[in-house]
């Protein structure tokens, strides 16, 4: 008499043909996923748009205008001020 763990792992390896698995817990993935979900939206705004997006979830008050140019180290001087948000 099958327990059905056998068609589980069928289903398991099936779909980790479909889908990529993860090297990261499946928690990790779930307390993470609004970021991911934040990073692949900011990754497709600035490929569409052809820019650099800023998004600061902050108010901007003199102590976060620090936080603000770690944002920008990295720019080419040669680009366009990127596009920024702020919530």
């Amino acid at each position: 008499m099958s327990t059905g763990a056998s068609s589980d792992l069928g289903t398991l390896q099936e779909a980790s043909r479909i889908a990529p698995v993860s090297s990261r817990s499946p928690l990790y993935e779930a307390q993470n996923a609004a970021r991911y979900e934040r990073q692949a939206l900011i990754r497709e705004y600035q490929r569409d748009n052809d820019c650099r997006l800023v998004v600061v979830s902050d108010m901007i008050f003199p102590h976060s205008i620090t936080l603000f140019e770690e944002t920008l180290f990295d720019a080419e001087p040669q680009s366009p001020a990127p596009n920024w948000l702020s919530g």
